[in-house]
Order: C-alpha cells, then sequence, then structure tokens
C-alpha cells in the first residue's frame, strides 16, 4: 500500500511545475514564456502554501495573475500595481531573512515582464531564479529547486538563441 502524505503532494506540484516552466524557456516567444510562467506560478503558489511557506506562496498568487496580465499589458505603472501588494503582504507576514527571497524575485520578474523584454528580460528572470532556487533549497523542495536549476540552463540556451536571432537579422 502506497501512503502519499501531504508534504510529498505538495512536493510533487513541484515537479508538474518544472515541466511547464521549461516549455517556456526553450520557447523563443516571449508571450509564451510569459504564459507557462504564470501557469507554473499557480502551480507553485499552491505549492508553497501546502509547506507552509505564506510569503513564497502569495508571492507567487500575485505572480500567478500578474503574469497573465503581462501578456496583454506592460509599462511601469502595470508593475507598480502588481509591486505595492506584493511589498506590503510579504512585510504583513515577513517571519525571517528567508522570506525576502521570494519578494526580490518576484518585483526583478516583475519589472522584467512589464518592463523590459528579449535578453534584457531573460537576464532579470535568471537573476529571479536565483533568488526563488535559495528559497527552494532552504525549504527541501526537490522538484521546485531542480526546476529553478534547469530554468537556469533553459533559459541561458532561451538568451542564446534570441541573441543569435539579433545577428542573423542584422547581417
Amino acid at each position: 500500500m502506497v501512503i502519499i502524505t501531504f508534504e510529498v503532494l505538495a512536493k510533487g506540484l513541484g515537479f508538474v511545475a518544472l515541466f511547464v516552466t521549461m516549455t517556456g524557456y526553450i520557447n523563443k516567444n516571449d508571450q509564451y514564456l510569459r504564459i507557462a510562467i504564470a501557469i507554473a506560478a499557480g502551480l507553485l503558489s499552491v505549492h508553497y502554501f501546502m509547506l507552509s511557506a505564506w510569503v513564497a506562496g502569495i508571492s507567487l498568487a500575485i505572480n500567478f495573475f500578474r503574469n497573465q496580465v503581462a501578456v496583454k499589458k506592460s509599462g511601469f505603472n502595470w508593475f507598480l500595481l502588481f509591486a505595492v501588494p506584493q511589498v506590503l503582504l510579504g512585510l504583513l507576514l515577513y517571519k525571517g531573512p528567508l522570506d525576502v527571497f521570494p519578494v526580490i524575485g518576484s518585483l526583478l520578474s516583475g519589472y522584467a515582464f512589464f518592463c523590459t523584454k528579449d535578453v534584457k528580460m531573460r537576464v532579470l528572470m535568471l537573476v529571479c531564479t536565483l533568488m526563488w532556487l535559495t528559497v527552494n533549497l532552504m525549504l527541501t523542495s526537490y522538484g521546485a529547486a531542480l526546476q529553478d536549476t534547469l530554468s537556469i540552463s533553459m533559459n541561458l540556451i532561451g538568451i542564446t538563441r534570441v541573441m543569435k536571432d539579433r545577428k542573423q537579422t542584422s547581417l
């Protein structure tokens, strides 16, 4: 008889989010990347709530909605619309230094999605992913940590592909 615990189920969601995210990063289309990351954020939000990581959970719940808006909208005002509640809720739920990383990561990705594109967006997402990797290692969330590690790799491949396309179009 196999018994699946609540924690195992929560960590399993990290693996599901991993596969969703990978499809976004290997694609050259910025919109597809935003959609994939929105879906993964929703999955990981539930994952973090199940692990009682409240700041990480609320950060990704906001990111889930923010990323859907970022598919259609851009600009600094849109970034601020999501950044302000992100910071306020992060401060309200703050319990220790680990809670800083999800907020910083979410602010970086929000700015990337609303205010940048192409390589700049992907580089900011790279730094964001390092913030989340720190959280996931501290929570021993192996699926999410693997997602972050692979996201870094896939993002670097995406950056290379975008830069290669730029060079080919400039010739």
